[in-house]
């Protein structure tokens, strides 16, 4: 980032200043940092966007206090040394002071808290978005006959890197081969995080994965699989806005990513099941849904919604008998979609009681995708729920090697013993269903691929002994 910085200074000031008469003194020295500002953002956009996920402005405004703070900082550590050799207290008054300029330095990076426009999150470009905007800025530079069309170029890269079309994105996940309905069980680790995005394009997230605990001594706050995954990974699939946050429950495994989410994507309305008006984590995700005017609902059984030819059916929670004052598994909201012939089965992390419950009001499809019940644990996926709803293929979402133990061998002996299709985010990666109605093709990022269809026998997979039923 420094060379890149220095040499985009080195070439951009010079032409930017070159050309304008500008006055001597404090507007000089003003005028010089904001061109250096300039020059430096326009060469490290596109790395900024790769590595960071973002694109910011906000050097232009901080920079005019970062350099004097900086060299404050720089001058005054080498003060510091020097008075060391006469005066310890010498020092130590100097040392303050480059206390104070540096903690100044640290804390106006905070401008982005209160002026969020001033840095855009973006999906990563593809590797061709960025050497176009390189070679454009490049060829404009050199001052041709072409640099007009050059600059044209460039601010067409930039768009790019931007908007992030999916054509332009690194990893951008491969669109549906039909029109249809595609759910994403994303990659988080040791939680979930299921995309749905309907046939018309509009989407929802199932969950938001967690926070990891912190790095042992660090003390920080750990690594937030929502900013860091799951915002990344839903602009990778081309998706800028959310229809429906839905909150299983508020275990951090699932809930630990959703402000995350909430502030980028800002979805229309937020689902919950049962409330549970102590939990922190819950209470601060519904104040930041009413202060972005987010709809928040509460649904139970029997509660459908139709959209885009898809039912999205609420099987469980049904209402509480009780308030809650702590979060329970068996309180999840289990959701199914209904599309033509196919059901996709998301049941959060229930166990025996909310599968007991949800069976009452399950009626079995002709071709059938279940996310594993709490991640596989083996105090779910009981022998009657798997018994009657014989899903076809079956997702866990674990992190590797989890401390758990999920999903439990157990549990995959009875799902393998059906002759289901299995897939793990852990080995898997991110898992793609796509679905027509008909038929459903689900594939791993590590590239194992199966195909369901509701005849008999018309199952091909690519991965031997992986073959899935009907």
């Amino acid at each position: 980032l420094s060379f890149g910085a220095t040499l985009g200074i080195l070439l951009g000031v010079p032409r930017l200043l070159g050309r304008h008469a500008v006055p001597g003194g404090l507007p000089a020295a003003a005028a010089a940092v904001l061109a250096a500002t300039i020059a430096a953002e326009v060469a490290l956009a596109p790395i900024g966007a790769a590595f960071f996920a973002r694109v910011t402005f906000a050097g232009l405004l901080l920079n005019f206090a970062a350099i004097p703070l900086m060299t404050i900082v720089q001058i005054g550590s080498l003060l510091v040394l020097a008075s060391d050799l006469w005066s310890a207290d010498l020092a130590r008054a100097v040392g303050f002071g480059v206390h104070v300029a540096a903690d100044w330095l640290v804390e106006s990076a905070r401008l982005v808290e209160y002026a969020p426009w001033l840095s855009i999150r973006v999906a990563p470009p593809h590797w061709w978005v960025a050497a176009t905007y390189y070679l454009s800025v490049g060829v404009a530079l050199l001052e041709t006959r072409y640099a007009r069309q050059a600059w044209i170029a460039a601010g067409a890269a930039a768009g790019l890197i931007l908007t992030g079309p999916p054509l332009a994105v690194r990893d951008a996940a491969e669109p549906p081969t039909r029109k249809g309905l595609r759910v994403v069980l994303l990659d988080v680790g040791q939680g979930d995080a299921s995309v749905v995005i309907l046939p018309d394009g509009r989407a929802l997230l199932v969950d938001a994965g967690g926070l990891p605990a912190p790095v042992e001594g660090d003390g920080g706050a750990g690594f937030d699989v929502g900013a860091r995954v799951v915002v990344p990974a839903l602009r990778a699939l081309g998706i800028r806005r959310l229809e429906t946050l839905i909150v299983t429950h508020g275990d951090p495994d699932h809930i630990g990513g959703a402000p995350a989410v909430l502030r980028a994507l800002k979805p229309r309305t937020v689902w919950e099941g049962v409330p549970v008006p102590p939990h922190p984590a819950l209470r601060a995700l519904a104040e930041a849904a009413h202060d972005g005017r987010i709809e928040w609902r509460t649904m139970q059984t029997g509660n459908l919604v139709r959209a885009s030819g898809v039912e999205l059916r609420v099987l469980h929670p049904p209402p509480p008998e009780w308030e809650r004052q702590r979060v329970r598994n068996e309180d999840s909201i289990v959701l199914e979609l209904r599309y033509g012939q196919t059901a996709i089965v998301l049941p959060g992390d229930i166990g025996p009681e909310g599968e007991s419950a949800v069976l009452a009001h399950f009626a079995r499809a002709r071709v059938v995708v279940l996310k594993a019940p709490h991640h596989g644990s083996a105090t779910s996926s009981t022998p009657t729920f798997i018994a009657r709803l014989r899903p076809d293929a079956v997702i866990f979402s674990a992190g590797r090697a989890n401390r758990f133990g999920h999903p439990a061998p157990a549990v995959v002996a009875r799902y393998r013993a059906l002759a289901a299709a299995l897939f793990s985010t852990a080995e898997d990666g991110a898992v793609i269903v796509d679905s027509d109605g008909e038929t459903v093709e689900i594939r791993g990022w590590t590239g194992r691929r199966v195909v369901l269809a509701p005849a008999a026998s018309t199952a091909a997979s690519s991965a031997p002994g992986e073959a899935g039923r009907r």
